[in-house]
């Protein structure tokens, strides 16, 4: 990996790439996070955010050097990622059910409220986006993807960590990455 590359963790909002960040972590690649965010009872190990990513519309110079580090950035900001630098993007994806179920539960335990939108049109939201954003993916000439399902990291962390570092093209620590999955933390499954 050229030190130009920038690995970015992406997907929808409580797909897995928290968990994946403390994954990277482990592994030995530094991230690029704030520590504002800090840990809570829906993110025990913490979040592994970087405030200024929110702002990556209107400012994204910062990445201008982060080569060789990781950091999260939700799905829809990726399109604002500077062309002038490469990508690789691990892309975190869950059964909607179980990030909708996990979003209401993280709501109500930080007593927020979402808006008048059903379960079932946040699921149709949350498709269209995903078709947009993995047509946007295929289109891109500086970055290369992965995609990931937490299900399968839950259920095969060791395998996970083997798939993330032939991705990467890099040595890490793969049994220090397997041992960051907590099964018991995966409240939300589906059939």
């Amino acid at each position: 990996m050229e030190i130009t590359t920038v690995i970015v963790v992406s997907g929808l909002p409580r797909s897995g790439t928290s968990l994946m960040m403390q994954m990277l972590a482990a592994a030995g690649i530094p991230t690029l996070t704030d520590d504002r965010r800090v840990a809570d009872t829906d993110n025990p190990k913490g979040y592994f955010e970087l405030e200024k990513v929110k702002k990556l519309e209107a400012e994204n110079h910062f990445l201008l050097r982060a080569g060789g580090k990781a950091v999260k950035i939700i799905s829809h900001l990726l399109p604002f990622l500077p062309k002038e630098m490469n990508y690789k993007i691990i892309f975190l994806e869950r059964n909607s059910e179980a990030i909708i179920q996990s979003q209401n539960k993280m709501l109500q335990n930080t007593q927020k409220q979402r808006g008048n939108i059903s379960d079932l049109k946040l699921m149709e939201i949350y498709g269209k986006h995903l078709s947009e954003i993995r047509y946007w993916l295929g289109q891109q000439k500086n970055l290369s993807c992965i995609t990931i399902k937490y299900e399968h990291i839950i259920k095969r962390p060791f395998e996970s960590a083997l798939q993330i570092q032939s991705f990467l093209g890099i040595p890490l620590d793969t049994d220090a990455m397997a041992r960051q999955v907590d099964s018991s933390l995966n409240h939300f499954r589906t059939l």
